[in-house]
């Protein structure tokens, strides 16, 4: 972009691929992010791991009772529609709960 406001490149084009794999026996997920950005001068990659244990959900339950929340609705993708979650086949875990007075 120019100081005047005026566009002198393309414009770019982003997008964002998320996915994880399991390793350490199961114990850990290795979480890839990866950023491809089409400019002017052709694709870019960008990729970022990160190491995450994994929650599953009589776990995140048992942590939400402990810490108060009640009335918890399980879903199983964060995109809309909503889902219900199934441990066998839901891409993702989605809580939503009540804080109790």
């Amino acid at each position: 972009m120019t100081v005047d406001g005026g566009t002198t490149e393309e414009p770019v084009c982003n997008v964002v691929v998320a996915n994880g794999q399991f390793f350490g026996g199961g114990q850990l997920i290795a979480f890839h992010i990866a950023l491809f950005r089409k400019a002017a001068a052709g694709w870019q990659v960008e990729v970022h791991t990160t190491p995450q244990r994994p929650l599953f959900q009589a776990d995140l339950a048992a942590a939400l009772a402990e810490a108060g929340f009640t009335a918890v609705r399980w879903y199983g993708r964060m995109a809309w529609p909503a889902e219900p979650f199934h441990a066998e086949r839901s891409p993702d875990l989605v809580a939503v709960a009540q804080k109790g007075t």
